[in-house]
């Protein structure tokens, strides 16, 4: 027994000379198959002792590697987490101005609808205007047609009381001569006496005739030459209301070509820059709306990858976790091989320092 306590601690690579068949000898087959056994067992723990050493090694490395992989992804879906949370409120700042352009919009097109309308509107005046316009255009030329009319009839009427005075003057001229010649007559009946007292008295009605006739043509005279400064007077005031209607036509006619054409025209054209305008606007509007829909799209799809952003964060982080804990695990286990390791070489190194007989000393049984 003392001998194979002895080669209990020897090399595994020996082995016993059985020469029996006793049972002794079984036993030392028995040790012998023992000791190969155990031979195998030892290198194979060896091996796997390096191995687990070796892929404890790597895989301490690789846990380093990701550990520092995860902490740098960690870092980075902080930092576009809290990128991704200030572009989520630059959007939905967005959404907000975009809704307060739009309600301005919609404040622009309902201005621009009251301003075409007035412009439809002031273009309605403007037609309406032109055609008070021509109306008056024709009532000036129908008065400017009846103040030429009344003017000949004045013209006329001055030819006439310019006959009238010639004709009074016929006539005072008649009376002159009448009252002459009834004085004349007077003067022979005197001389003729009783004879011709008859003849006095008709020649003196005769006189007192012409001389009423001489009165009341040089009071016809003085009307009638009133009536004529008064018709010169009239032939002044229409030639002056003649120049006036002349001037008003005139006037008239430039604001119907003119003014209210370019009214009209600048309306129309104003009206038709509103619509163009209008029209603008409200595909704007339309525009804005489909922006401020998508606007709120993005800012959904911004809140929701937030989201998503904060659990793949919260998941990096328990990765991060189990890296540590791996890459602990990866050192206890690295350390646990070295201690098998320098277990196997104190096994070794015993069992060289046990051997006390020679190598090729042989054991019987």
């Amino acid at each position: 027994m003392s001998l194979l306590r002895r080669r209990s601690v020897r090399r595994f690579n020996r082995k016993i000379d059985v020469r029996s068949k006793d049972e002794i000898g079984q036993l030392g087959t028995s040790f012998n198959e023992m000791s190969e056994s155990l031979r195998d067992v030892i290198q194979a723990v060896q091996t796997s002792v390096e191995n687990v050493a070796s892929s404890s090694e790597e895989l301490t490395a690789s846990a380093g590697q990701t550990t520092k992989a995860t902490e740098h992804i960690t870092s980075s879906i902080e930092t576009f987490s809290n990128g991704n949370e200030n572009q989520s409120e630059m959007v939905e700042q967005s959404a907000v101005h975009l809704k307060q352009m739009n309600e301005g919009l919609n404040e622009v097109a309902e201005t621009s609808d009251v301003i075409t309308a007035s412009s439809v509107q002031s273009k309605t005046v403007a037609e309406t205007g032109g055609q008070l316009v021509e109306q008056t255009v024709g009532q000036m030329k129908t008065i400017d047609h009846s103040v030429k009319e009344a003017e000949g009839v004045i013209n006329g009427l001055e030819h006439k009381s310019k006959d009238i005075t010639n004709i009074l003057g016929v006539i005072n001229g008649i009376a002159d001569q009448t009252n002459l010649l009834a004085l004349n007559a007077a003067i022979e009946a005197a001389r003729a006496g009783e004879s011709g007292r008859g003849f006095s008295v008709v020649a003196e009605e005769v006189r007192k005739l012409a001389v009423q006739s001489s009165d009341s043509a040089k009071e016809i005279e003085k009307l009638v030459n009133e009536i004529v400064t008064e018709i010169e007077t009239s032939q002044n005031m229409f030639k002056a209301v003649n120049e006036e209607v002349k001037n008003g036509l005139t006037i008239t006619d430039q604001t119907k070509t003119k003014k209210f054409s370019q009214i009209n025209e600048q309306t129309a054209e104003i009206a038709a820059r509103m619509n163009e305008m209008n029209t603008t606007v409200r595909e704007l509007s339309k525009g804005s709306e489909q922006i401020s829909k998508a606007v709120n799209e993005i800012a959904d799809v911004s809140r929701e990858s937030s989201a998503s952003i904060q659990d793949i964060a919260a998941s990096a982080e328990e990765q991060l976790a189990s890296m540590e804990e791996i890459s602990s695990s990866s050192t206890t286990l690295s350390q646990m091989a070295e201690e098998l390791r320098d277990l196997i070489k104190k096994i070794q190194d015993q069992r060289i320092r046990s051997s006390g007989s020679p190598q090729g000393e042989p054991l019987f049984f």
